[in-house]
């Protein structure tokens, strides 16, 4: 059955909160629990919140800027939804969730704790993204995936169908975490890594691969207790890339090498905390450009 009518109203109750103007809304009508007349969240203006659907602001919620939340989306505690950012479906924000820039939150997805999504980030389907973990950039985090903890998810990484992420764990560049993998601990998954199956990345490790070479991808990681190389789908060691590396790319050993040397394995918790870690890791990205681009001109050549 359809409910017509509005189903919030503003009390004229007003908030100034960060420069902005809240307004206090309370049902119009009995929805989602909620009986006509009860006290519901603070929106800064009527076009932040649909008045078709179920969806809701409640609590000690705010949400403002050019936030639309719609079709049956939740959003109550202490979160925060601004910027131009997007909840909607069956999607619950929460807790002290903050959701803003021009992310989007849809589907049955869950934002809760203390967990921000930003940018351009999008998190969806079933998945869930709670404790102090941070989505943001173009990442986006589906299906039944889960990031938690401190985890840092970024860049135009990819986390979906039942891999979690978690612990101090950064996902970044273009990497994608998939099927039922786990990367937590201090792991560093980025550049094309792809980490899936039943795959467990964890403790202080580094994965990163280079692409196009021989028309394979090869993946190469660090951890505390070693490290290692997959090449067309076989587990192999760094020591011996001389051996297994196509003719023309042998050159790539040296560097493979270095990388997996260079990689300390106990670093600082987060990305954040430390400013000469940051700087490793751009470095290492600027390498793996470098090298692609090499394989590429070598390969025009021939």
């Amino acid at each position: 059955m359809t409910t017509t009518g509005k189903k919030y109203e503003f009390t004229g109750e007003t908030m100034t909160r960060f420069g902005v103007t809240f307004r206090r809304i309370r049902a119009a009508r009995d929805v989602r629990g909620f009986r006509k007349g009860d006290l519901l969240g603070w929106i800064e203006k009527e076009a932040n919140l649909s008045q078709d659907g179920d969806a809701l602001v409640s609590g000690d919620a705010h949400v403002s800027g050019n936030v639309y939340v719609y079709g049956d989306a939740r959003v109550y505690g202490n979160a925060l939804v601004y910027g131009n950012a997007r909840v909607s479906g069956n999607a619950l924000v929460y807790g002290n969730a903050r959701v803003y820039g021009d992310a989007h939150v849809y589907g049955n997805a869950l934002v809760s704790g203390n967990a921000h999504v930003y940018s351009n980030a999008h998190v969806y389907s079933d998945a869930l993204v709670y404790g102090n973990a941070h989505v943001y950039s173009d990442a986006l985090v589906s299906g039944n995936a889960r990031v938690y903890g401190d985890a840092r998810v970024s860049g135009n990484a990819r986390v979906y169908g039942d891999a979690h992420v978690y612990g101090d764990a950064l996902v970044y560049g273009s990497a994608h975490v998939y099927g039922s993998a786990r990367v937590y601990g201090s792991a560093r998954v980025y550049s094309d890594a792809l980490v899936s199956g039943n795959a467990r990345v964890s403790g202080a490790a580094h994965v990163v691969s280079l692409t196009s070479i021989a028309g394979y991808t090869v993946t190469v990681w660090r951890e505390a207790d070693g490290h290692g190389a997959i090449w067309k789908g076989v587990k192999r060691s760094v020591d011996d890339a001389e051996a297994w590396l196509p003719d023309g790319h042998k050159l790539l050993a040296p560097y493979l090498k270095a990388r997996v040397a260079e990689w300390p394995v106990d670093e600082p918790v987060t990305v954040d905390q430390n400013a000469a870690l940051r700087e490793r890791l751009l470095k290492a990205e600027a390498e793996v450009a470098a090298v692609r681009e090499a394989l590429s001109i070598g390969t025009a050549r021939r």
